[in-house]
């Protein structure tokens, strides 16, 4: 068994205690300078990196513009000139388009049961239709639908086709107004 023995007077351990805490202290702000000098370290390196990264990337961007010469510029000019005659030219081909699409559309509208289209051809603006109804009335009928709506004029219905009371065979002619097949300006 061991007996320990405090010798030390009172002033001395207090001194001792202050003297522990004063090196406590010395030791902590030694840490905290030393944290505070390796993110300095660390902020440093990030812009050294950074610097020369971008001193990278200005040396490439000067590369590229000495490379991008003033004759490229002159082909690329060329380039863009040719498309823009090429599209020129197409929109003067748009332009003298005729879209038969309309017709159809309208005709479409028009024809309903009983009326049968064998052929419908086109000359100019004029339009020859051939086809077969199966009674007079609904014949009749489509002729009117035909005589009235606004985008057909001079529609010419021969009498001959209502010679029958069923299954006629008739024709029929009449000319389309070029606002309602011309191509939107």
């Amino acid at each position: 068994m061991e007996i320990k023995l405090n010798l030390v007077p009172p002033l001395r351990k207090e001194e001792i205690k202050k003297s522990y805490l004063l090196r406590m202290i010395v030791k902590w702000q030694v840490e905290v300078l030393l944290i505070f000098i390796l993110f300095l370290a660390i902020l440093w390196h990030i812009s050294y990196v950074l610097k020369v990264e971008a001193i990278s990337n200005l040396k490439q961007i000067e590369m590229a513009r000495q490379s991008f010469s003033y004759k490229d510029m002159q082909d690329y000019k060329e380039k863009i000139k040719n498309a823009n005659v090429q599209i020129a030219d197409i929109k003067k081909i748009q332009k003298g388009q005729l879209y038969w699409s309309e017709l159809m559309g309208k005709l479409n509208e028009m024809i309903f049961s009983g009326i049968e289209i064998d052929s419908l051809s086109t000359k100019d603006y004029e339009i020859f239709l051939t086809g077969v109804a199966d009674s007079r009335d609904n014949l009749a009928n489509f002729k009117e639908k035909l005589t009235q709506e606004s985008c057909f004029k001079e529609v010419d219905f021969p009498l001959a086709n209502l010679m029958n009371k069923e299954n006629l065979a008739f024709q029929m002619q009449f000319t389309i107004k070029k606002e309602c097949i011309e191509t939107i300006k």
